[in-house]
């Protein structure tokens, strides 16, 4: 079963004439964009043989989305790189990943070829290009190997794919299978009423799991995914009233940004396309809520959920009642979702770690068995718990509300990143084995601007660690600034006190 193949065959014989795609000034039906996809990717897999799973190197381009499109339609894994990552990134993914066939968009070819180069060859790399008049073509570059890659039994019954930040420096793998997938689809439809005439927003990189939510609910239901121009990205709320958007999906940080930009001007702005707006990636400020419901017409829907319950888990649809909180509530499990709060014994708390349970969640980290067995409270015949690492408490309503992080995972940008594995490339890079790394400057909740790096030490150049940095770290994990100081501190267990770097941090910008 694939998921997501499902999905795109369902739409293009239920909606052939609709609207599937809307780029710049140019919009594709279901049919323009999903005729001959499949024959393509079936063609190129019979070339190279069937591996399990398809690598995909997109932008938001007609190029980048027929290679998604492509690769979802081959009911393979799909496993998305990303182009502003650096190489050694991308490189760890498929490396960790084992897959060896590339879908790539035609715009980065020359990028593909400098992968397969660096892992010695062994992928074959379908390339996805069309003419003047949107026809289809595809070049195949074998792999330079005699013999290839038979199905492999790990990518059985998986929907995607995904890496993100680790502890130990290295990104951590999430499958998702379609079991996952197909509960997602199905539970998300009690939240909201999505209908095919929606226009939906995709603000998310590929890499990012809430960009599945856009493709398969929009898509699923026969509606319009509209993607930003890179102008758009700068001017979200131009982009949305332009693009007549129905369907507003963001981590709140875009809001904010477009709210510091416009200035006094945020309040007069009018989405009156707007029949819904969902947020969601990290801690939703009231405050934005309130302003951003004077702007946008219907529900407000503050969403939760980490990769490993796959994309989404709790809702809240904002009212006046939750003013009294600094951030929005994330309010109740959707569809069979459970929620259980639980501290580290497993036993029950009014205030505590959230653990997750149901068909959303996933089975366990991609070969990495020592920290499935972390991730999890495992007791017999109970249900296995995923352990968030959010802290939550339960109103009197039952409605969730949301303290914070209880270890060193911080939101920058709605992106996950643990601070450890930030700290491991800088230590390989300055030679330096006392170092800190603190999100600053951040909320009580754990959303940061940027991140600070403290060093024991003389000073270092701040401009050449963080040129190297780009050589392993996305951009919006590279610390803003690398502070040297004579002495770090430590705690009375001897651990490095990462308080007193909060406090160093304040000091020097106060």
């Amino acid at each position: 079963m694939s998921v997501a193949r499902d999905v795109l065959i369902k739409a293009l014989a239920n909606y052939p004439q609709n609207a599937a795609l809307s780029l710049g000034n140019s919009t594709y039906s279901y049919a323009e964009l999903l005729v001959n996809l499949e024959d393509t990717i079936t063609d190129a897999l019979s070339a190279c043989g069937h591996t399990g799973s398809l690598g995909v190197l997109a932008d938001k381009s007609l190029n980048g989305y027929r290679a998604v499109a492509g690769a979802l339609l081959s009911g393979q894994t799909y496993i998305p790189l990303n182009v502003k990552y650096p190489d050694a990134r991308n490189l760890a993914i498929l490396e960790r990943s084992g897959t060896s066939l590339l879908v790539v968009d035609a715009a980065f070819e020359a990028v593909a070829a400098r992968l397969n180069t660096q892992l010695g060859g062994v992928l074959d790399i379908l390339v996805i290009d069309h003419d003047e008049h949107h026809t289809l073509t595809s070049v195949l570059h074998p792999a330079e190997r005699d013999q290839r890659v038979s199905m492999d039994p790990r990518f059985d019954d998986l929907a995607y794919l995904l890496f993100t930040s680790g502890s130990t420096g290295e990104p951590k793998g999430v499958p998702v299978s379609n079991g996952n997938l197909l509960a997602y689809l199905d539970n998300i439809c009690t939240v909201f009423e999505f209908r095919e005439d929606d226009r939906f927003s995709q603000f998310f990189d590929f890499t990012f799991d809430l960009s599945v939510h856009d493709l398969m609910v929009c898509w699923q239901n026969g509606a319009c995914l509209c993607p930003p121009t890179k102008a758009g990205m700068l001017m979200p709320l131009h982009f949305a009233k332009s693009a007549q958007l129905s369907v507003w999906f963001s981590v709140p940080s875009l809001a904010l940004t477009a709210k510091d930009l416009l200035g006094d001007k945020f309040s007069e702005f009018v989405l009156p396309s707007l029949r819904c707006s969902l947020f969601c990636g990290e801690a939703l400020p009231q405050t934005l809520a309130q302003q951003w419901q004077k702007i946008a017409s219907g529900p407000l829907i503050n969403l939760y959920g980490p990769t490993e319950a796959t994309i989404a888990f709790t809702a809240h649809e904002y009212s006046d009642a939750d003013t009294d909180y600094s951030v929005v509530p994330i309010g109740k499990p959707f569809g069979t979702n459970q929620i259980s709060l639980l501290d580290a014994a497993g036993n029950a708390q009014p205030q505590a770690e959230l653990c997750l349970g149901g068909d959303q969640v996933f089975a366990g980290y991609w070969m990495r068995d020592d920290l499935t067995e972390k991730a999890f409270h495992q007791r017999a015949n109970q249900t296995p718990w995923y352990r968030s690492g959010d802290v939550a408490s339960l109103r009197d309503d039952a409605v969730l509300v949301y303290h914070g992080r209880a270890d060193r995972q911080v939101q920058v940008g709605g992106f996950r990143v643990e601070l450890q594995e930030v700290e491991h490339v800088l230590r390989n890079l300055t030679d330096r084995g006392e170092l800190g790394v603190i999100a600053y400057p951040v909320s009580d909740i754990g959303e940061a601007r940027g991140l600070i790096a403290f060093v024991r030490g003389e000073a270092l150049d701040t401009q050449a660690i963080r040129a190297a940095c780009q050589q392993d770290l996305p951009t919006y994990m590279i610390p803003s600034d690398i502070v040297a100081l004579d002495e770090l501190p430590y705690n009375a267990n001897g651990k490095l006190d990462y308080k007193q770097l909060y406090k160093v941090a304040e000091q020097r910008t106060a």
